[in-house]
């Protein structure tokens, strides 16, 4: 057996032992930004103010959509000034006032179809919420790999994984695209999962997250 992977496996296991309960495990957060247009910068965001739209969750993640959003809007809330920020439950109610929610859900996926924004359809829910960046994020379902090591020891890791669009409501565009995953990996033990809470899972991705809309250093 690899002596680093061993290593792992008694640390695992040790903490274990310490704690007296479930499994626990190394948590773990990455991020990426894959898009950013030239005209696109914090100042702009500062000046133009943020709306977090309603958060879109697969299957699989619905609990977790709740968590995550109110962590993203404390995050964006301290990054930013509260005037300059909509929560998500904010906008939410103000695009089912207007009638845009189908807009809003169709609009979505007519971009994951497509890579076509619909500019009218975006310009639309802007003028509503009243804020010239939408912070789209859509919640991908939860993946869980298993690495068998030796001896019928296995490592396993489960993560989650937010993807984030900023619309340009007053170009009807997209201005950045990226991602931020959290995973936890370790052993399980007398059969059960390796699980990180739930709520330190939504810290850690909606931070993360945010912190690259920012331009800021990841974590």
């Amino acid at each position: 057996m690899n002596t680093q992977v061993m290593q792992r496996i008694i640390l695992f296991i040790f903490a274990v032992a310490m704690v007296g309960c479930g499994p626990t495990g190394e948590t773990t957060t990455t991020s990426n930004t894959s898009y950013e247009a030239e005209s696109f910068s914090p100042d702009e965001l500062r000046q133009k103010g943020l709306a977090i739209m309603p958060i879109q969750s697969d299957q699989g993640v619905e609990g977790f959509r709740r968590p995550f959003g109110n962590e993203i809007n404390k995050t964006a809330r301290s990054t930013l000034s509260n005037a300059e920020v909509i929560t998500w439950e904010e906008s939410q109610q103000i695009i089912n006032d207007a009638g845009l929610v189908e807009d809003y859900r169709e609009t979505i996926r007519s971009y994951e179809e497509t890579s076509i924004l619909n500019q009218e359809a975006v310009q639309q829910i802007g003028e509503a919420v009243g804020k010239r960046y939408l912070l789209v994020v859509t919640l991908g379902p939860p993946q869980q790999e298993s690495e068998y090591v030796d001896e019928g020891v296995s490592v396993e890791t489960r993560s989650v994984s937010a993807y984030g669009k900023v619309w340009d409501a007053a170009k009807g565009d997209i201005a950045w695209e990226g991602i931020a995953t959290t995973a936890t990996e370790g052993v399980p033990i007398f059969g059960q999962e390796v699980e990180g809470t739930t709520q330190s899972r939504a810290q850690r991705t909606s931070e993360a997250l945010m912190r690259r809309v920012m331009g800021m250093n990841p974590l």
